[in-house]
């Protein structure tokens, strides 16, 4: 959680990329940089005759730190342009991370 200042609102978390003075947010909201990531994902829909159509498209993952002020650790947001992912907090995102290494090495 970010430090108090007790003459008002928390102080920005070291990871914080907000400019506070002038941002839209302003102090209700930390976000860090946003870190982008190109990648293939695996596009499904299904067509009028009920066929599933499975198709590669490139795609760039958005992964970021946020925290509102009520939160009392940040989330790491992750999603495309195209559609919003997921918050995970820390100790989920380490979970996920060590799960997805795993499965990368099973594959290799």
């Amino acid at each position: 959680m970010p430090d108090m200042d007790p003459l008002g609102p928390p102080l920005c978390p070291s990871w914080c990329n907000v400019d506070h003075q002038v941002s839209f947010w302003s102090d209700e909201l930390h976000l860090s940089e946003v870190l982008t990531v190109p990648g293939l994902v695996l596009e499904k829909d299904r067509a009028d005759d009920g066929s599933l159509h499975r198709r590669p498209a490139d795609r760039t993952l958005n992964v970021c730190l946020y925290q509102h002020p009520e939160d009392q650790q940040p989330w790491i947001s992750f999603g495309t342009e195209e559609e919003l992912g997921m918050e995970l907090s820390l100790e989920t995102a380490e979970r996920f991370a060590e799960a997805l290494a795993k499965l990368i090495n099973r594959a290799r």
